[in-house]
């Protein structure tokens, strides 16, 4: 693990669908109301050009233009932007780390250093007595 500077946040989950992203934007809404200085970091969706996305940085609507993002990328890059959050994604993650310490909008935590408090998402089961492609048969 990369060493921070700053207080860092980690949203995980168990599997995909768990709301890591709304989670992720609903913390940084609430620290962001307590006056902290917040940017949000992602891993990086690499389907382009490798090289070029060593560092992204998305601030504003022209930002996600500017950097060819494809649509999921804006998928999950403009709900930040749209509420004035900026969100970092790139494939270096210690030059992508020393960005977001050092970001003018200010920051006082992010998620890809070490891990100083940790919330991991756990989906819970539909309530039914159907079975489904996630039910287990028994016998």
């Amino acid at each position: 693990m990369l060493k921070s500077t700053k207080p860092v946040i980690s949203v995980g989950a168990v599997r995909t669908g768990c709301g890591k992203s709304q989670t992720a934007r609903r913390i940084i809404e609430i620290l962001m109301e307590k006056g902290f200085k917040v940017v949000a970091v992602r891993h990086p969706m690499p389907y382009g050009d490798i090289a070029a996305q060593k560092v992204q940085r998305f601030a504003k609507i022209g930002d996600l233009a500017k950097n060819r993002c494809t649509v999921e990328e804006m998928e999950e890059y403009e709900p930040h932007v749209v509420r004035g959050n900026v969100i970092y994604a790139g494939v270096d993650y210690e030059a992508i780390l020393r960005a977001a310490e050092n970001d003018p909008k200010g920051c006082d935590c992010h998620p890809l250093g070490r891990r100083e408090q940790r919330l991991p998402l756990l989906q819970a089961r539909p309530a039914c007595n159907r079975r489904g492609p996630h039910r287990p048969v028994t016998r």
